[in-house]
């Protein structure tokens, strides 16, 4: 197991500046990663939300959108939707990359995977 920027932050950001900001940094590294793995690129996006929480990132391409917080979403995982743009806020159904899957080795390849499997059938439906 290694350590996620989730661990290292998780139940940190809430009213402490220097968490929220850390994440902040590392969560635009973790960032720039899947928008890298998203075929088409996608963009960046950070709602720093206010003292009470770590801000939540959204990495949107065309296909499909990624979000994600320090609290991993109260827990539930990284959130990936599909969508038709990048003006689509409201996606699809959600689908949810639990966090226990990340904590592993291969966890990062594992999302990296799931996001592409996604987008590659919204793409196949539409084609």
């Amino acid at each position: 197991m290694r350590v996620t920027l989730f661990e290292r932050f998780g139940g940190k950001c809430a009213y402490n500046a220097a968490g929220k900001e850390g994440f902040r940094r590392a969560g635009l590294v973790f960032a720039r990663r899947l928008a890298e793995a998203i075929p088409g690129g996608a963009e960046i996006r950070y709602n720093p939300g206010g003292i009470a929480v770590s801000g939540d990132f959204t990495v949107h391409g065309d296909r499909v959108y990624v979000s994600f917080n320090a609290d991993a979403i109260c827990g539930l995982g990284i959130l990936v939707r599909t969508c038709k743009g990048r003006g689509d806020y409201t996606g699809g159904p959600n689908m949810w990359f639990p966090l226990d899957a990340l904590y592993q080795l291969d966890g990062e390849e594992r999302l990296m995977a799931f996001v592409q499997d996604i987008h590659d059938e919204v793409e196949h439906d539409t084609a």
